[in-house]
């Protein structure tokens, strides 16, 4: 009895095991990502400068922790931010962060007249009032042209010369800032109660 019990048993295992097994075919659908390079260019405790890249392009920006202090697209052309740098400045009570950077870029032809131009930007954030209390934008343009000699222009020569815009800036790390070019020369200090830069007495 054993055995007959043992037979049917190994009978049906066996054709159990030799019915084909089905098979599930598994679609699956692929979702097309478009992927933005982000960078970080510049880190002072919780303030961070950074920029992520676009089509056309970068998008710059300043972070207070996760809030966004200014955000800036820069087209390819108008040159991308550089030199980045964040420093904290002790004006009286009032902890602010300057961050300052440069875009460099090239105007025109070398065969006629190319302009090399670098923007220098500084800005004064109060991060705690997520409030921008001071800026200056200057520019220095390296022009380099050729100037023909003779109305066949058959001769010609190189004429360099520098064009400068605006006013050159500096912050010290108590907050005082100086902003000179070559006629003049001028010094803010911050006043807290009004939230902003006002000339030094």
């Amino acid at each position: 009895m054993k055995k007959i019990l043992l037979l049917v048993m190994a009978v049906c295992s066996l054709s159990a095991y030799s019915q084909k097994k089905k098979t599930t075919v598994k679609t699956t659908t692929k979702t097309t990502t478009v992927s933005s390079k982000k960078s970080v260019l510049a880190k002072v405790g919780d303030i961070t400068a950074e920029q992520t890249e676009k089509k056309n392009g970068v998008l710059f920006y300043a972070m207070a922790g996760k809030d966004t202090l200014f955000s800036k697209s820069i087209a390819k052309e108008a040159g991308i931010a550089s030199d980045v740098k964040i420093t904290p400045v002790s004006a009286g009570a009032a902890k602010l962060h300057s961050i300052s950077w440069t875009q460099k870029k090239s105007v025109g032809d070398a065969k006629s007249k190319l302009e090399n131009i670098t923007e220098s930007h500084t800005e004064i954030w109060d991060a705690t009032a997520r409030k921008r209390v001071f800026e200056n934008t200057n520019s220095v343009n390296n022009i380099t042209e050729i100037v023909w000699l003779d109305p066949n222009k058959t001769a010609s020569k190189t004429v360099e010369k520098i064009r400068r815009e605006g006013m050159e800036c500096t912050v010290s790390p108590q907050g005082e800032v100086s902003l000179k070019n070559k006629a003049s020369e001028s010094k803010l200090v911050y006043d807290a109660a009004g939230q902003k830069y006002v000339a030094k007495k």
